[in-house]
């Protein structure tokens, strides 16, 4: 029988950047602000499950390509939000 819960959704964050850097960002997760520092070219981590209205953000202190894919249920990632150096999306599907 069909599940009739609300789907749990899960956010994929992304980044990359021309070259190596030594940088910080943070990103919004089923928990809580995330930070991290060190030395990237790209990162990507998925976090969830959250539910829908949940407000996904992602923020580079440097030039960088990024990106937020969001999933619901186990259906596949779509890339809802891009930017040059932060992006957020609110899940409203």
């Amino acid at each position: 029988e069909e599940n009739t819960d609300t789907p749990n959704y899960y956010v994929k964050y992304q980044f990359n950047c021309a070259n190596r850097y030594n940088l910080s960002f943070s990103v919004e997760t089923d928990i809580g602000l995330k930070s991290f520092s060190g030395i990237y070219s790209g990162w990507s981590e998925t976090y969830g499950p959250v539910s829908k209205g949940f407000h996904a953000s992602i923020s580079v202190n440097a030039n960088a390509n990024v990106k937020i894919y969001v999933s619901r249920g186990q259906e596949p990632f779509v890339l809802k939000a891009s930017g040059g150096s932060s992006a957020s999306y609110t899940i409203d599907f």
